[in-house]
């Protein structure tokens, strides 16, 4: 017989478990704890990617956390000063020798908290574990016990020499060569540049939230701002070009929304989701969106408003601030 959902020919018998288990039509919830999200079998996939209840990892200090608050995401910082625990040798002098501090592993995760062992001290642990007869003996964290199958080395960039009270490091901006086609990253929207020169102040589909009106970039701000979390947080296209990260052609109002969030927010919103896309694919229509006059560093959003890369810009027209007094209301009251 024939399903009334898919219109697939099943047994039968079978019709009970094709509706429950098979059907691409079927209704199905979002697997990640705290999700609402319920639809059609075959668009759950797609959900899985941009749902903010997934878990996300941390490309430079390896912390799992929930998408939802990877944009507000600072990693570890460890002074210069600070001693492994296990050979009491401050990481400063350890970093001269070229051995970073560890993180602990386990299942390709990091497995606890805690960056107080040097690589040199951790490996050792580790080794001795692994040449140990007994089944049962295996690397634990000092601290917490907490078990470790493998080390990866802290980012030397987050060792810092501390003499006044330290400030968050930005996060560093992908290197092309860890960029393949496809790869998803998050990095700041200060980062990213516009491919247009100018923008409309409203995006292109109507919302039922805003009675199917096209919602303006200041109303989508003003949801955010007021704590309506979106369901899911979509990737933007991005690509690379003469050795800068540009939009994929489509997107610019998507970076201008992260943009002010990121200047006037960057406790909350620091780092956007992006998947890098080849430039010369036709979809993208490079030659034909690639029409900034500035670099990408700002935008003109129609007509004679500005977002650049800060709050007040400086002397150069790279970056000549926010000027643009409706948002600049919003955000500053």
């Amino acid at each position: 017989i024939s399903c009334d959902l898919c219109a697939e020919l099943v047994a039968r018998d079978g019709m009970h478990r094709h509706l429950s288990q098979c059907c691409r039509f079927r209704i199905v919830g979002c697997t990640n704890d705290g999700c609402r999200w319920q639809d059609v079998h075959d668009g759950l996939a797609k959900h899985l990617e941009s749902c903010c209840h997934s878990m996300e990892t941390c490309v430079w200090c390896q912390e799992s956390i929930l998408a939802r608050w990877m944009p507000s995401h600072t990693c570890p910082i460890i002074p210069y000063d600070h001693t492994c625990m296990l050979c009491c040798e401050p990481f400063g002098d350890l970093l001269d020798k070229g051995v970073l501090p560890a993180i602990l592993l386990r299942n390709a995760c990091r497995c606890c908290d805690h960056l107080n062992f040097c690589m040199r001290c951790a490996r050792k642990w580790l080794k001795r574990a692994e040449i140990a007869k007994d089944s049962e003996c295996v690397a634990q964290c000092p601290l917490c016990r907490a078990h470790y199958d493998n080390l990866t080395e802290f980012p030397p960039h987050l060792l810092v020499k501390i003499s006044v009270a330290p400030k968050p490091r930005e996060m560093l901006l992908p290197r092309m060569c860890h960029c393949p086609l496809g790869s998803k990253h998050w990095v700041s929207p200060l980062h990213v540049h516009f491919t247009h020169d100018s923008i409309s102040p409203s995006f292109k589909d109507g919302e039922a939230a805003f009675g199917w009106r096209r919602p303006g970039i200041l109303d989508t701000i003003r949801q955010l701002l007021a704590g309506e979390e979106p369901q899911e947080l979509d990737h933007l296209d991005v690509v690379w070009f003469q050795g800068r990260i540009f939009v994929a052609g489509s997107g610019n109002r998507r970076l201008c929304m992260w943009r002010l969030l990121a200047i006037f927010h960057p406790e909350r919103w620091a780092m956007m989701k992006v998947r890098f896309v080849d430039v010369r694919d036709p979809r993208v229509r490079w030659e034909k969106m690639f029409d900034t006059k500035c670099h990408g560093d700002c935008v003109q959003v129609r007509w004679g408003r500005l977002v650049g890369k800060s709050k007040d810009g400086d002397s150069s027209e790279a970056d000549p601030g926010v000027d643009w007094p409706q948002a600049r209301c919003l955000f500053e009251g």
